[in-house]
């Protein structure tokens, strides 16, 4: 189990560096009106070469985790408890469980990290370059009109992308309002990740659209045109591109996100700091006593015990709490 759970260490960076790379040649391609033509055959080709590895490296974790799987299962079969064997075993599932939980953590960050790159040709922002460069676009430097109107259509797309972001931060918002307690943010971190990945797939093309405008706008004034209005589209571009360069670094970092990991913090210490002035917390009740609504919970916990009254540190169990103790009028 612990060699397998070495391999795992990088799989996510990699992948992270490769996308980059892949998103740096998109918008290198889309930029530059010149390699349009070669590019819509040759992009797509890079795109497979480095899809092919990627895919064939997660297909193989992929057995990892099932044969971790079985490794924890025998682990767990094992049961020897007479005498010292008692400590060995205790140690034994220990040490498995420590294994199992931080490979699983592992092979998750690759797999949200790799999942566009084994897409091959058929990653989104590839997709997108191929369409954006089968395109005729030489008219935005021939006249101001044009110029105007691929920027107009440019900008669309980059209000859709912000508009997504907004999406983004309303759902993490409401699953983390949702959570069941404080430690427990799958869904949260699923949110997150998903919106992430659906926004970090446009990102290369929608900047090398950007670059091609302004090199439009480039065109038209060494041409003498539009000599005013040339240099104003070329500003708000610019001042666009800085802005999604801040989205990438902020909200497209998924549950990297700094302040994500911050707020995860603040509940869980928060969660602690109010059970300083319990009398008991953390009681777990088996499900054979207790009847617990959350789906994925086979037991109930009580997060609070005070003078016999029994509170659940949420949202709704703090109002029910409050209520409950609000002195009639």
């Amino acid at each position: 189990m612990k060699t397998a759970q070495n391999r795992a260490d990088e799989g996510a960076s990699k992948c992270e560096n490769l996308e980059k790379a892949l998103q740096e040649k998109v918008r290198a391609y889309v930029g530059s009106p010149e390699l349009h033509e070669k590019a819509i055959t040759d992009l797509p080709e890079e795109a497979d070469r480095m899809g092919t590895p990627v895919r064939d490296g997660v297909a193989r974790a992929r057995e990892v985790d099932s044969s971790m799987n079985d490794w924890l299962g025998r682990v767990k079969n094992f049961s020897q408890s007479e005498g010292p064997w008692a400590a060995v075993t205790s140690n034994l599932r220990d040490s498995a469980d420590r294994v199992s939980s931080y490979w699983k953590d592992k092979f998750g960050a690759m797999t949200r990290a790799c999942e566009r790159l084994v897409l091959g040709r058929d990653h989104p922002d590839v997709k997108r370059a191929v369409d954006e460069m089968s395109r005729d676009t030489k008219a935005a430097g021939e006249t101001y009109r044009e110029l105007r109107d691929e920027f107009i259509r440019w900008k669309a797309e980059v209000d859709q992308l912000r508009a997504w972001s907004d999406e983004d931060v309303e759902g993490i918002r409401q699953e983390f309002c949702n959570a069941p307690d404080a430690d427990e943010l799958t869904k949260v971190t699923e949110v997150a990740n998903r919106w992430a990945s659906q926004i970090n797939g446009l990102y290369g093309s929608i900047n090398g659209s950007g670059d091609r405008i302004k090199r439009a706008a480039d065109d038209l004034i060494a041409k003498k045109g539009a000599l005013k209005a040339a240099p104003k589209v070329k500003d708000a571009v610019d001042k666009i591109l800085v802005s999604i360069a801040k989205l990438k670094d902020y909200q497209l970092l998924g549950s990297n996100n700094p302040l994500f990991k911050a707020q995860a913090d603040y509940g869980v210490t928060k969660h602690a700091d109010m059970q300083r002035s319990c009398e008991a917390s953390e009681i777990r009740i088996s499900g054979d006593y207790c009847d617990n609504p959350k789906p994925n919970r086979t037991d109930c916990r009580l997060d609070c015990v005070k003078r016999c009254d029994i509170v659940e540190i949420s949202r709704e169990g703090l109002v029910r709490w409050a209520s409950s103790r609000r002195t009639p009028t």
